[in-house]
């Protein structure tokens, strides 16, 4: 597949230099990876010696400089992707609520940045496998010492795309490959967001503080945090989702229709009087109480909802990696989400 893939972008004129000769599995290769160099398992980051994206980076850009071994100066900024997305719905061409660009202090304070886009692959958004390509791509480091901003647009699932991939087979739009396609012009409007001034926008209000599980039952987790001045309401996020059916007006909010024993992560945002929410609080962890459902189902199917994998023709239970047997519609298990995209046999 990589040599078709080589020979795609060749033939539109593009300058590809293609190693073949590593030993890698299907991952991002990395010198912060967590994973061997052989394997195809989450969360596909993978150590393979030396610094493949020196040599990446060099090619796209010539010459830079070294990766910081300091610890890192910039910021992890996370955006909403509605405002991006056309029609202002990132969930409708499989694109998750959240977003996020990383901002060297020096991009920040003004100076003039190149932009790189990351996209992730399949099984490694957020909502899969969480900071962990943005924090082990190893393109952070070098974004701090060559003025760099790194964008990481999100994926998510949906129907026909259970393992929440980029659209690089149509299956949201026949015009993927195109500019024009839903995801490369949301994917366009963030660059010329993030470009257009050398640096970011920053939000009208701060991140709440404080914020706490105050109480859970088996479907729900009551919240609490410190008022923001300034904020005439603010926007609850579970999962990255809004889940405030309209703005709460006080400094608490209980969220209902939750999964028994399932854990849930929740973060807030302050809202100014114009309705611009400000940015995001670090998030807390709510695990319901009693024990979640556990679904039965085909391994073939367990693949198809997004819950399961498979590699070599056998199921692997998102999250967990529990082998499941044979991929086949003939096998069945029983699975339970334990957290958010994290999948264990009962």
């Amino acid at each position: 597949m990589n040599d078709d893939l080589a020979t795609y972008y060749r033939d539109f004129g593009a300058d590809v230099v293609y190693a073949d000769t590593s030993s890698a599995g299907h991952a991002w290769v990395s010198p912060l990876g967590p994973n061997a160099c052989s394997s195809t398992s989450s969360p596909y980051v993978n150590d393979c010696g030396g610094d493949p994206v020196r040599d990446m980076l060099t090619h796209l850009l010539g010459p830079v400089n070294p990766a910081t071994a300091a610890a890192l100066d910039g910021t992890l900024v996370r955006f909403d992707q509605n405002a991006y997305a056309p029609g202002g719905d990132a969930a409708a061409i499989s694109m998750g609520e959240e977003g996020f660009a990383y901002v060297p202090k020096s991009c920040r304070n003004g100076a003039t940045c190149t932009l790189m886009v990351t996209l992730h692959g399949c099984h490694q958004s957020f909502g899969t496998v969480g900071d962990a390509l943005m924090d082990k791509a190893y393109l952070n480091e070098y974004a701090d010492t060559n003025r760099m901003i790194v964008l990481y647009p999100q994926a998510t699932t949906m129907t026909g795309n259970p393992r929440g991939c980029w659209d690089w087979w149509g299956y949201k739009s026949a015009d993927y490959a195109q500019k024009r396609g839903p995801q490369m012009t949301a994917v366009t409007n963030m660059a010329r967001a993030l470009g257009a001034g050398g640096g970011t926008t920053q939000p009208s209000l701060p991140a709440p503080t404080g914020l706490s599980v105050t109480g859970t039952t088996a479907t729900g987790a009551s919240l609490a945090w410190n008022p923001v001045p300034g904020a005439t309401s603010y926007h609850v996020y579970r999962n990255g989702a809004r889940v405030d059916g309209a703005p709460v007006t006080t400094t608490a909010h209980t969220d209902t229709g939750l999964t028994a024993g399932t854990t849930y992560s929740y973060a807030v945002a302050a809202v100014d009087a114009a309705g611009t929410p400000g940015a995001r609080s670090g998030s807390v962890a709510a695990t319901t109480t009693g024990s979640g459902a556990c679904v039965t189902a085909s391994n073939y199917a367990h693949t198809q909802a997004g819950r399961a994998h498979q590699s070599g023709g056998y199921a692997y239970a998102n999250g967990s990696e529990q082998n499941l047997g044979l991929w086949s519609v003939g096998v069945s298990s029983t699975l339970r989400e334990t957290s958010p995209g994290h999948w264990a046999t009962c």
